[in-house]
């Protein structure tokens, strides 16, 4: 039978400074699979890159960050805009031409 989910894994962000990961488990139901406390603000967005299993995420603490799991965790794999004078960053898509 298909799977009605249309994604294996999605994820979450807000003002508690959180990153959820959440993945479908055998009943089509979202888990908690992760939760990414790296920013030192309220997270403003996260967008998955469209090929890879690579998160990045905006904050109000004017930082970048990308994620990518590593051993059956996610972890940040760099920091963008630290120590650069960033206004604030809203949103971060990937854009392919």
């Amino acid at each position: 039978m298909q799977s009605l989910v249309p994604f294996s894994v999605a994820a979450t962000c807000g003002r508690d400074k959180r990153i959820w990961i959440w993945s479908v488990d055998d009943d089509d139901d979202y888990e908690c699979a992760s939760v990414l406390s790296s920013h030192t603000q309220d997270v403003k967005s996260v967008s998955w890159h469209p090929h890879k299993d690579t998160l990045v995420s905006t904050s109000y603490d004017d930082t970048i960050k990308l994620y990518e799991e590593q051993e059956d965790d996610w972890e940040c794999i760099n920091t963008l805009g630290k120590g650069i004078a960033y206004t604030s960053i809203w949103l971060c898509f990937y854009l392919f031409m």
